[in-house]
């Protein structure tokens, strides 16, 4: 199924989601909210707003692997007529409002590809997106995945100072009333002169969620020690350029960001009922 019996398990061969996440079309660079029960991918597929949107799929129990309702398009609020990836949605507990970070490089930003957030809606709709100006730069910025908490977030770029092509950058705010410091770059042996990129926290701060795709290789980091407010973290070190079309797999889904309050939707497990509202179908 290619999933891991445990955590200290070895990953098994990756099994494809299926036509109801994937398409012919390119979906890549998912995400789980913190519940484990909406999956945020970018795709290429026809019907989006621009060559390349953020669509989400929800499922109703999260520990299936392959119960992935149909993909819906998150809509104007996130989506534009240019590029949006990289999603990653903050659940806060100290704040209440679930927060969308992605990359976009729509016109109006600082560079190539900024950082934005959008706030969603009672509905499950998302409003419009704003610029994070702290962690956006004028040259190209990506993927951000704050921790659970809001308080640190890394994302990576090919900001002056990296160490490569692309490196992994941290930011962090005293509170989530605060912006975001200046990203820093995390340095050596995280980034090294390849391409490293697609940071990924595990929101249980144990063990790292992998992402699969073909081209890459990947580094698995853990805590220096025990420290409940540490995430572990997976760090996609791109040693090509080249990249072949991907697909969304089970592999990728699996030890989900442990559930710290119930799903934002149903209130019945069951399948007859309908999936909470998100973004537009």
């Amino acid at each position: 199924m290619g999933l891991a019996a445990s955590v200290d398990s070895p990953w098994e061969p990756p099994v494809n989601l299926g036509p109801l996440v994937n398409t012919t079309a390119n979906e890549s660079v998912p995400s789980l909210s913190r519940d484990g029960h909406w999956l945020f991918i970018k795709s290429t597929r026809p019907g989006g707003l621009g060559s390349v949107d953020i669509w989400a799929s929800y499922r109703f129990d999260k520990h299936d692997d392959f119960g992935w309702q149909p993909s819906v398009n998150l809509g104007p609020g996130v989506n534009s007529a240019f590029s949006e990836q990289g999603a990653s949605l903050l659940e806060n507990d100290n704040d209440g409002r679930p927060l969308l970070y992605f990359g976009s490089d729509r016109p109006g930003g600082m560079g190539g590809s900024d950082i934005y957030v959008s706030e969603q809606m009672p509905d499950g709709s998302f409003g419009p997106a704003i610029l994070v100006p702290q962690l956006s730069s004028p040259n190209n910025d990506q993927r951000p995945v704050p921790r659970f908490d809001g308080l640190e977030l890394f994302l990576f770029s090919d900001r002056p100072g990296s160490l490569g092509a692309t490196d992994i950058w941290v930011s962090t705010r005293e509170s989530v009333h605060d912006s975001w410091s200046t990203p820093v770059n995390v340095g050596a042996p995280v980034n090294s002169e390849f391409n490293d990129a697609q940071a990924y926290l595990a929101s249980d701060r144990r063990d790292p969620l992998l992402r699969i795709e073909s081209s890459r290789r990947f580094w698995r980091l853990r805590p220096l020690r025990d420290d409940p407010n540490q995430n572990a973290g997976a760090v996609d070190r791109q040693k090509a350029n080249v990249s072949r079309s991907a697909g969304i797999t089970a592999a990728e889904t699996k030890r989900a960001w442990a559930g710290r309050r119930g799903a934002r939707g149903p209130r019945s497990a069951g399948r007859n009922v309908a999936a909470p509202a998100m973004g537009r179908r």
